[in-house]
């Protein structure tokens, strides 16, 4: 166990120290599980999760040796990622800084259940803002209106073109907004009030989410659990996230 993290801790310090990964021979293009440096800046978005917008456009890929596929599925043009924070003070530091440009040092890897909100997820061990001088908190705007669950439906009218479909994204994503009701409500508010702002406010992104989801479900031979047959399934698997 002591060798592993002694291992692990030289890998951090080796990488870092070189300010980016780029044994793919492009700056723009990372590896899963390599800790890396990355510039963007601070969000919180619309949805209610931490996420680094990046200056440029990256895409990720599974390390030399690793089986293409779930956890190792490449992603390309990645614009967006939402940061994983395991303490405080990485906490502390983000909401000081949000709006602002950082380099963030994080190891990267791909979403896996309904919490995860993009792609490609940033487990942060480090955040470095970048201080201008005079320089004020960028303001993300914000879509003068927010996109609904059936918003997400008339973009995807082959999704909707089955009830058992849209009633299993609707079944998983009213949960999904039901569970960040619980885990990030406002004081005050109660459960069920703050479960209808989260779908009033982003029932778009959670349709988005629970195909996701639903898609692995059908993958590992689940998807009758959610009510959905072979041919539901096959539709469901054409789906592809342009967000």
């Amino acid at each position: 166990m002591l060798t592993k993290i002694i291992a692990l801790l030289f890998l951090f310090f080796t990488l870092t120290a070189n300010a980016a990964n780029k044994s793919t021979g492009d700056e723009n293009r990372y590896l899963y599980g390599i800790p890396v440096k990355i510039e963007g800046t601070l969000t919180k978005e619309s949805a209610g999760f931490p996420s680094l917008r990046l200056n440029d456009l990256i895409s990720v890929f599974p390390q030399e040796g690793d089986e293409i596929g779930g956890d190792n599925t490449p992603e390309f043009g990645v614009a967006v990622m939402q940061l994983v924070m395991s303490d405080d003070a990485q906490w502390n530091i983000f909401e000081e800084f949000k709006g602002q440009n950082a380099i963030v040092t994080c190891g990267l890897y791909h979403s896996h259940t309904a919490h995860h909100k993009t792609p490609v997820l940033c487990s942060v061990m480090d955040i470095s803002p970048i201080k201008l001088s005079n320089a004020k908190p960028i303001e993300i705007q914000k879509e003068k209106k927010s996109r609904t669950f059936d918003d997400f439906f008339a973009d995807n009218p082959e999704l909707s073109s089955s009830i058992y479909i849209k009633q299993a994204v609707k079944d998983v994503a009213s949960g999904q907004a039901l569970s960040d009701a619980f885990t990030s409500k406002p004081e005050n508010v109660s459960v069920l009030r703050a479960r209808s702002d989260n779908w009033s406010e982003n029932g778009y992104d959670y349709a988005r989410l629970a195909v996701r989801s639903l898609q692995d479900s059908c993958k590992i031979g689940m998807g009758s659990a959610f009510g959905l047959r072979e041919n539901e399934c096959r539709i469901l698997n054409r789906y592809q996230d342009r967000n």
